[in-house]
């Protein structure tokens, strides 16, 4: 009996370690975790008048897919602490404070993607809570929502994506009533690869028709985007580029009678570099944005939808667009050469750039740029000249430590705020699976 009953158990943990072995085998794992330490003085305000800021912020990431059948995979992410300031947005035992328990969603654990994937030789569906971005890829986009919907992407000679986000319901379930129509995103794209170029262009329009909180009012929102981007290597030259064109309106109907607003916004970006040798790098990049009409019988755009996620905006493209680094670009919010804050002045800028692979696992890079406004008539900003640079140590594999700055002037017509130097530093410690 004791020997039939130990047979047994080691049966029963053999077949539980095979079980073990079979689930790991259908679970993959990835994420991040990010520290920064971030310094400004910002120099906001009336002349002299300093504004320094200081803080930790923090954030982990973690993705898992299943593969439940060959080519069928349910994938999740958990965000815990996006950005969140140490001591401000946490305390010191990671809960959020108590002024913020009403921003949980940012503070604390969110799951920001949920979605089933079906992959075929023929095509692509993803559906549930998922990101999308048409252009160039790993790069700037003017579409780059992250709501729930539906993605298709159909593996023809011309690749095609084909795309459907529910952002609201607007109160109910029903479609009869003006009030209760849905406002959803609808988007499609077609690129073409070959050995020596890639080309694309997209359309998304977002449809928003309900009625409005006037009684008898009704509003019909419906902005779109026209974007066409390609990438090409001449020798040892590489070539990026996008441009974005939007348009659509805003249209709002009531008793007294009918009012509408147009949306306009064209912006562009090309980038290009050059390998001077294996270690040493050398590039540059051109930003444009279309000033808004002086009436103010226009709106300004600059993104595809309401539904974005880190919507490029392309005065506010450096360092390539590893997230790592992004607090060594500024921390404002208010940067004069941002078309869609304030005065909607656009922008005609650029900057230079150099990368040295000083050894295997450390890369410095230093960039300069000037901006200007694309209609000078609507700010009274004239000129932006920043300076940045840092070095990153890869300790590990994608494990790295980086840490750099920017020093920025700006010039106005008046000559009275933002006159001293906006300085700032940062260091990021990020390490990812």
């Amino acid at each position: 009996m004791k020997k039939l009953l130990m047979v047994a158990l080691v049966l029963g943990l053999v077949l539980s370690m095979a079980q073990v072995t079979v689930a790991e085998d259908r679970l993959k794992l990835d994420g991040s975790l990010r520290v920064r330490a971030i310094n400004t003085d910002n120099n906001t305000g009336v002349n002299d008048a300093d504004d320094n800021e200081k803080w930790i912020d923090s954030r982990f990431r973690l993705g898992m897919t299943l593969t439940v059948a060959e080519g069928i995979t349910a994938n999740l992410r958990a965000d815990y602490q996006d950005d969140a300031v140490w001591g401000l947005d946490v305390n010191s035992i990671g809960r959020p404070e108590a002024a913020d328990r009403q921003y949980a969603s940012s503070k604390t654990i969110s799951i920001d993607r949920m979605f089933i994937r079906i992959e075929r030789d023929m095509f692509i569906y993803q559906g549930g809570q998922i990101f999308q971005s048409f252009g160039v890829p790993r790069a700037a986009s003017a579409y780059q929502p992250q709501n729930t919907g539906m993605a298709l992407r159909l593996k023809l000679p011309v690749m095609v994506d084909l795309n459907y986000f529910k952002l609201s319901e607007n109160g109910s379930k029903r479609d009869e009533l003006d009030a209760e129509k849905d406002a959803d995103i609808y988007g499609i794209q077609g690129q073409f690869a070959s050995d020596a170029f890639t080309v694309g262009a997209f359309y998304v329009l977002q449809n928003d028709q309900h009625k409005s909180s006037v009684a008898g009012a009704k509003s019909e929102d419906s902005p779109t985007t026209i974007g066409v981007w390609g990438l090409a290597k001449l020798g040892p030259v590489a070539l990026k580029g996008s441009l974005d064109m939007f348009g659509g309106s805003y249209k709002v109907a009531n008793a007294t009678g009918k009012d509408e607003i147009d949306y306009m916004g064209t912006q562009l970006w090309l980038n290009g570099e050059m390998g001077l040798s294996k270690a040493f790098k050398v590039g540059a990049n051109i930003y444009y944005a279309l000033a808004a009409n002086k009436d103010g019988s226009e709106v300004q755009r600059t993104y595809s939808t309401d539904s974005r996620f880190g919507g490029f905006e392309p005065h506010e493209a450096f360092f390539g667009w590893n997230d790592s680094y992004s607090a060594l670009i500024g921390t404002r919010n208010d940067t004069p050469f941002n078309p869609s804050d304030g005065d909607n002045a656009g922008s005609v800028s650029g900057d230079v750039y150099v990368q040295f692979q000083a050894t295997d696992s450390i890369k410095l890079q230093a960039q300069i740029g000037y901006f200007t406004p694309q209609d000078e008539d609507l700010t009274q900003w004239e000129n932006s000249l920043l300076t940045q640079a840092y070095v990153d140590w890869t300790f590990a594999p994608k494990c790295d430590l980086a840490a750099g700055g920017y020093y920025r002037t700006d010039s106005f017509k008046n000559d009275v705020e933002f006159k001293d130097a906006e300085v700032g530093m940062a260091a990021v410690l990020q390490i990812a699976w």
